[in-house]
């Protein structure tokens, strides 16, 4: 059996980089218009901002999938200065 490993970015979603995000995965052929009423909606139920995460095939750019949470999975874990090697623009993130 063979282990396939991911390198995992994340970026907390904002007003002004939700538009930037988009706009990025565009020429992808993905829609990601609904990250503006998730993070509405997480900060309005449940108080958290919403992080959305960037899985990718370790070692390369390309991408396995993307995924928005609200911020409480991200306890035992650190943004770190590396940005991804795709969008430039999610930060690696490392367990603490």
């Amino acid at each position: 059996m063979t282990k396939i490993y991911f390198d995992v970015y994340a970026i907390k979603l904002t007003e002004e980089n939700i538009p930037q995000i988009e706009e990025a995965a565009k020429p992808l052929g993905w829609t990601l218009d609904h990250l503006q009423d998730n993070m509405e909606c997480n900060a309005d139920l449940i108080g958290r901002d919403t992080i959305l995460f960037l899985k990718l095939y370790q070692g390369t750019a390309e991408i396995a999938t993307f995924n928005d949470q609200p911020d409480e999975h991200l306890a035992d874990y650190r943004f770190t200065d590396e940005l991804d090697p795709k969008f430039g623009i999610f930060h690696k993130i490392e367990k603490i």
